[in-house]
């Protein structure tokens, strides 16, 4: 008797909860951040900044130069005696080693910058999508990503681009 009893509380419960769930209609709205992303002119101005960098250390590291250089050991090696093209080999397995490393260096300090400038991207659509769903009633605004199916009224993504563009300032 007590687990009928338990067993049909539990249901008037859930039936009851449920009620609570569809009292209020959600309004959703599904955003491309990708889409939003590469749209947004703070990212395009941010990768022709991170790729002027990479000239610039580039240029300032020698690293063009050193790249030229390597290429000129490689034409020699096959002019040179047997004995000379071994030592040539190691001069440019050398040059090599030391161009592999430069590049690296300057990899490493791009990818920081650049991993700085995406998160601050990052944080502005994030800042830009909450502050549209509070102004415009949205209960949950998911990545478009992860849905499989949406109406296209449900997509604001446009919307979002059109607000971060706005408010950007170079």
């Amino acid at each position: 008797m007590k687990k009928l009893f338990f067993g049909a509380t539990i249901i008037l419960l859930g039936l009851g909860l449920s009620n609570l769930v569809y009292a209020k209609e959600l309004k959703i709205g599904c955003v491309d951040v990708v889409s939003v992303f590469n749209d947004y002119n703070k990212t395009k101005d941010y990768e022709k900044l991170i790729d002027s960098m990479r000239e610039s250390k580039e240029k300032e590291s020698g690293l063009i130069e050193k790249k030229e250089e390597i290429m000129k050991m490689q034409e020699k090696v096959g002019l040179l005696k047997e004995k000379e093209q071994e030592a040539q080999r190691e001069k440019i397995r050398e040059a090599i080693a030391e161009y592999k490393n430069i590049e690296s260096k300057i990899l490493n300090e791009l990818k920081k910058e650049s991993d700085e400038k995406m998160k601050e991207i990052v944080e502005d659509i994030e800042k830009v999508i909450k502050s549209y769903s509070e102004k415009n009633g949205f209960d949950l605004i998911v990545n478009k990503s992860v849905v499989l199916y949406s109406k296209s009224e449900m997509d604001i993504t446009a919307e979002i681009i059109n607000l971060l563009n706005k408010g950007y300032k170079k």
